[in-house]
């Protein structure tokens, strides 16, 4: 949060509002505010929830309507309006698109967030992962402030930047999430890249092992042999005594018979 400060402004009119993020704790907190809004946008309360519905579904379905208008004859009395009802489709049309885009990319938004933690959590020390997982969520943030923004809109200026801006239409907050795909991708490199070498690392240490392992295997061998040639040769010593004290007792024995 504290980068994101200090990278981005925050939008106009938010500062110190109910629709802030920048002072809550945690992601958990921006999720639940992104949703309430997300909740007020629809209109899932009340008489406009039906109407809502309903013209999310006019718009969702502009398409078939469209194509229908343009089999329609180009007499000479429709052609003044024609333009313009072309032009009102369009702009209805590319409303829909962008609506149904950032509905999706918000859907994502929280699954991505745990992935960042999973990943963190994984590579702790790789500052690759860090970089990658920071710019990821400051990304991720400035998404939300702008969906929020989206969402707060009034419909008036929606439907005249709709018409207006043409496929420009909430450009903003659609590159802000397509910016987070393309971090979201950057960290997933960056954490194939730490899991390949920690593999790598782990290889290696499992060589070393096996190489100790095989240098304390011959140690043991060779320390056996050794121990055997010495108790062969104490063997030896203890017989090569044994029959001298008995050659020695022998010849003793001969000294008193002849006494």
């Amino acid at each position: 949060m504290s980068k994101l400060a200090k990278t981005y402004v925050e939008p106009k009119g938010r500062y110190g509002n109910e629709h802030s993020i920048r002072d809550l704790e945690d992601w958990d907190q921006v999720y639940q505010l992104l949703e309430n809004c997300r909740e007020k946008y629809l209109g899932n309360k009340g008489w406009s929830k039906n109407v809502k519905k309903g013209w999310r579904h006019f718009t969702d379905n502009i398409g078939p309507l469209q194509q229908a208008w343009n089999l329609v004859p180009d007499i000479d009395y429709i052609t003044p309006i024609r333009g313009t009802v072309e032009f009102l489709m369009d702009a209805i049309r590319r409303a829909s698109e962008a609506r149904k885009r950032i509905l999706q990319g918000l859907e994502k938004l929280d699954s991505m967030f745990r992935d960042i933690e999973l990943f963190l959590v994984v590579f702790p020390s790789d500052p690759n992962v860090y970089d990658a997982g920071t710019e990821l969520v400051v990304s991720a943030l400035r998404a939300v402030e702008k969906l929020i923004g989206f969402y707060l809109k009034c419909k008036g200026k929606k439907a005249l930047s709709a018409m207006f801006k043409g496929d420009e239409y909430e450009a903003d907050v659609i590159s802000s999430l397509d910016d987070i795909m393309a971090k979201s991708e950057s960290l997933r490199y960056e954490a194939t890249k730490a899991d390949m070498s920690q593999s790598a690392k782990n290889w290696r240490i499992a060589e070393h092992r096996h190489k100790e392992l095989v240098e304390l295997e011959r140690s043991l061998k060779n320390g056996q042999v050794e121990i055997m040639q010495n108790l062969n040769a104490h063997a030896a010593d203890i017989e090569l005594g044994m029959t001298s004290i008995y050659h020695l007792i022998e010849e003793f024995e001969k000294n008193q018979a002849k006494e």
